[in-house]
């Protein structure tokens, strides 16, 4: 099993509740900078931490001792409680989208974050594609002219499969919400990335398609 080095980056990731936390870690272990795993299913986190030959730990407090970092992969309702343990213990914070299963748990958020000054991040690939980057540029050089009409679909065929749906990811309760929520946040930070925060939202949901506990259509202008 390895052991990091103090000296430099330590990361742990908090739940494998969240299929990412699968790639997040094979990045981490990549670069060997993967500290260890926590999780509240203690066998789901022993198996990843088999996989990733890395400490798993049952008592958070042990990993965030031997971390700078951490990378946050729980069901939604439980971010607002790992991050603000992480930011009271002073380590940097990558979090899964959405942050939060309402706006008042997301503000809650917020003001910890502002009250340790945490390092914070939402994970928002979009920012890092090769191919935003340059749609960017195009568009701060005015190259493209006055854009006037911008869309955006951002979607998956997760909800077809019917294990799937036995998940969390379909329960409001723990996840906040679907399509629109999940992953239409894509969509939204890359637009106001792009051209920067809109005047005026508004929003429809459908359940219609699947019949699910959280939306499967989501539309945002």
């Amino acid at each position: 099993m390895t052991t990091p080095n103090p000296a430099k980056i330590a990361v742990g990731i908090l739940s494998f509740a969240h299929y990412h936390a699968n790639f997040w870690s094979e990045v981490f272990k990549g670069a060997d900078v993967l500290a260890g795993i926590w999780d509240d299913d203690h066998e789901r986190g022993r198996d990843a931490a088999q996989c990733f030959d890395v400490p798993f730990f049952q008592n958070i407090n042990d990993l965030f001792k031997r971390c700078t970092a951490v990378a946050i992969c729980s069901q939604t309702n439980q971010h607002r409680q790992l991050i603000e343990k992480s930011a009271r213990r002073g380590l940097a914070v990558l979090s899964e989208k959405p942050l939060s299963v309402s706006m008042s748990e997301g503000l809650k958020i917020k003001k910890c974050i502002d009250r340790y000054s945490t390092t914070f991040m939402q994970s928002f690939p979009k920012r890092f594609d090769p191919v935003s980057h340059y749609l960017k540029k195009l568009i701060d050089e005015q190259t493209l002219g006055k854009i006037s009409l911008v869309r955006i679909r951002h979607g998956h065929f997760y909800g077809l499969d019917p294990e799937f749906c036995k998940r969390w990811y379909v329960q409001p309760d723990f996840s906040g919400g679907g399509a629109l929520l999940d992953e239409g946040v894509h969509g939204a930070d890359l637009l106001a990335w792009i051209f920067g925060l809109p005047q005026c939202v508004t929003g429809l949901i459908s359940h219609e398609a699947l019949g699910l506990g959280v939306e499967d259509l989501g539309i945002a202008i």
